[in-house]
């Protein structure tokens, strides 16, 4: 949670708990796939910008 010098709050965003289990299919699938193919490419892209999508919160912290 943020507050502002005027009394304005605003709260943290919360993508971990939106994507938790999303992030957790997408590991099972790319654990699943054939090494080095294009498919195990195309999921561990997926899993990457997950991560992305995950590490809000703590690029939100530290501003």
């Amino acid at each position: 949670m943020t507050t502002l010098s005027n009394g304005e709050k605003f709260n943290s965003p919360k993508p971990l708990k939106k994507n938790i289990k999303k992030l957790a299919k997408f590991q099972r699938k790319l654990f699943q796939k054939t090494l080095g193919s294009k498919r195990q490419e195309k999921t561990k892209l997926r899993v990457a910008k997950l991560y992305t999508i995950i590490d809000i919160r703590t690029d939100f912290l530290h501003i």
